[in-house]
């Protein structure tokens, strides 16, 4: 990959990804409460009762702009991130980089194949498969990087 932008740019990414998952969080916060709830209830031997209302603090509508944010921060933050440069920049790292997008593009649609074949009750949406590539992406470079090669 010989475009890429400095590696500045990370610590942006970086600090993007952790806002995508606040707002996530900030999104659901409804389901968070009720999952540390009947977490709490289960670990103290209660029995949940599905009837049990709690009172909603992120209503639905609420929620959507809160969602919408979380995904563009996401991809934004991923995407500076795939092509934002090391530290210490060579040809080995650049085609390192190179076959990990070969590598992750692959792997995303051959996983997201599979799923088309299983069920087709939930499909990914695109910004869904994007988001897979991106993390795909990360994992399958910082192996190369950090384990297989430079170990």
């Amino acid at each position: 990959m010989k475009k890429s932008i400095p590696y500045p740019f990370k610590i942006v990414a970086y600090v993007l990804i952790v806002t995508a998952f606040g707002f996530s969080i900030t999104a659901n916060i409804d389901d968070v409460r009720k999952g540390a709830r009947d977490g709490w209830q289960k670990g103290q031997g209660e029995i949940i009762e599905e009837r049990q209302t709690m009172e909603e603090w992120m209503p639905e509508k609420k929620a959507i702009p809160w969602r919408r944010a979380s995904i563009i921060c996401s991809i934004a933050g991923f995407v500076l991130l795939v092509f934002a440069r090391d530290k210490e920049e060579d040809e080995f790292r650049q085609t390192l980089r190179l076959k990990s997008v070969v590598q992750a593009f692959f792997y995303t649609y051959i996983f997201v194949g599979i799923r088309y074949m299983i069920t087709t009750d939930n499909l990914f949406l695109a910004f869904e498969v994007l988001n897979l590539q991106l993390f795909l992406y990360l994992i399958i470079n910082a192996y190369k990087k950090h384990v297989k090669y430079l170990a």
